[in-house]
This record gives C-alpha cells, structure tokens and sequence, in this order.
C-alpha cells in the first residue's frame, strides 16, 4: 500500500475513534505494519469496525481484519487452491483446481498474486509492469493479447 493510502485511512479512522492519538512516530510505526496490505482491505475493515458500532478502536483486531478482508479480495469469494501435497501430480492439481492447462494456473495464479500486492510474494518491478497490462482479463482475453507463460 502507498503511504498516502494508508495516511488517509487513518486520518479517516483518528476522526472516528478519539482513543487513537495518531502522532507521526506512531503512525511510521503501523504503516511498516501495513506496508505489505492492500489500501483497500484496510479500508474496508476500518469501515466493518465503525458499521459494527466498535467504540474503541483495538489496533491487533484492525491487523486481524485487514488480513481477513485482503483474502476475500485476492480469492474474490472463490475457495483457496487445494494444496499440493493432497494431490498425485500435477493433472490432479490441475483438474481439482478447474484449470485446463498448466499456462492456465500460471497466469490466475499471477493475477491472484499481482492484485494483493505481489513484490512481497517475490515478484520484481519489472514482472509487475508486465503483467500490469493483463490484469482483469480472463485467460483467453490475455492470450490474445499476447500472454504467454515462460516455463
């Protein structure tokens, strides 16, 4: 998340919940907490924390509900990846995961991890860049494009 992402949600969150007392060393402090989320799930679990009537605001049950938030966006609702150690090979994987091919799985899998922020999952910049023009497509989309998957 971009510094000024997070300096926003907790402007808005210091304007609700007076127990805060943001200063900028305390605020230095969360961002390196936050640095690696999504300014969205942030936002959306300070909004699920002040819609729920959360007088206080705990900081540990805000982290908790970021991470939780940020799955629902990386997985947009669909069950996670069954793990590979529960599966045979590769064609098992495969199949129980509803890909058609192993380019297939590379690329929703690619996707899953641009969209939550993938330079802490080991993605360089320049990877970032690159599939930064396919993101939102479906596979089929992206081939036409001229996705390819280097394996």
């Amino acid at each position: 998340m971009e510094k000024w992402e997070f300096l926003g949600a907790m402007e808005w969150a210091n304007g609700r919940w007076p127990n805060l007392a943001l200063d900028p060393e305390k605020l230095e402090s969360l961002y390196k907490d936050y640095v690696n989320h999504s300014g969205v799930a942030l936002s959306n679990a300070l909004d699920l924390l002040y819609k729920n009537g959360a007088e206080f605001l705990s900081l540990p049950k805000l982290k908790r509900l970021t991470i939780e938030e940020e799955t629902k966006l990386v997985f947009d609702g669909k069950p996670q990846l069954k793990p590979l150690k529960d599966m045979s090979g590769l064609s098992d994987y495969l199949k129980a995961n509803n890909y058609k091919s192993l380019s297939e799985s590379i690329f929703y899998t690619s996707q899953k991890l641009f969209n939550r922020g993938a330079r802490k999952d080991g993605f360089a910049d320049w990877q970032m860049e690159n599939f930064k023009r396919f993101n939102g497509l479906t596979y089929e989309q992206a081939l036409e494009k001229g996705w390819k998957a280097i394996v």
